[in-house]
């Protein structure tokens, strides 16, 4: 009987080991899967958007800054901003920009924001036109060198700034339905993980009541038919065949 009830409580315990591995892996599967998801959230579609919006900054400031440059004549700050946004900030935002796209392996987002990038370096280009027209202090009083620079403003920055920022409106629409997918794959994974965990603890919770009332029944029956002889021998019955 006590090997019959040792080889029992083995198998249980065998039960209770396979549900703990089998739902230990999935729980460690869909955690990984999780983890990277929230990094690829966090360290590259967040980033992305970060420096997609410095972009749009870099857009609007480069249109003030060759308007002041015209318009401003003594406004050396400004000019200083603008050949330090085209000689500095612009390269630096663009090498970032490129290295998160990649990662997004969106060729299609890639193309359009590199399209912005073609548009915004001919628009620099105009600009150092326009520059080059009022280097120095007594250009402001060429009446066509004047001319020639607010035209330059009206016809080409002003527009052109427009259309790039439009595009680059469409490319943040983009990335926020990207970044919707993503968290609505977050979303089921953690559902995913929570349902695995409560099926766990309810899976351990009816075990052991099963167990626990098998086991009960199993060692007690033993038990009472050795009290029932033990009674009945005080009384003078003896059985050799009792159920």
């Amino acid at each position: 009987m006590s090997l019959g009830i040792r080889g029992k409580i083995n198998i249980s315990y065998l039960i209770l080991v396979i549900v703990f591995i089998v739902n230990g892996a999935v729980t460690i599967v869909t955690l990984n899967k999780s983890k990277k998801l929230s990094d690829y959230i966090s360290k590259v579609i967040d980033p992305a958007q970060q420096e997609r919006d410095d972009f749009e900054d870099i857009l609007v400031q480069s249109k003030m800054y060759s308007t002041n440059w015209v318009f401003l004549r003594s406004e050396q700050e400004d000019k200083d901003a603008l050949n330090d946004l085209q000689v500095n900030r612009y390269p630096k935002l663009k090498l970032k920009l490129n290295s998160l796209y990649v990662q997004l392996h969106d060729q299609k987002m890639a193309d359009s924001l590199n399209k912005v990038f073609i548009g915004f370096e001919q628009l620099t280009s105009i600009e150092k036109g326009m520059m080059s027209l009022l280097q120095k202090f007594t250009d402001y009083d060429d009446p066509v060198k004047k001319m020639q620079a607010e035209q330059i403003i009206e016809d080409e920055v002003i527009p052109r700034t427009a259309q790039l920022m439009d595009k680059l409106s469409r490319i943040a629409a983009y990335e926020r339905e990207a970044k919707l997918r993503e968290f609505t794959i977050w979303e089921a994974y953690s559902q995913r993980l929570r349902f695995f965990i409560t099926l766990l603890s309810i899976s351990i919770v009816v075990l052991t009541i099963i167990l626990s009332r098998y086991f009960t029944l199993i060692i007690t029956r033993p038990i009472d038919k050795i009290r029932n002889m033990i009674i009945d021998l005080g009384k003078g019955i003896t059985k050799k065949n009792r159920p």
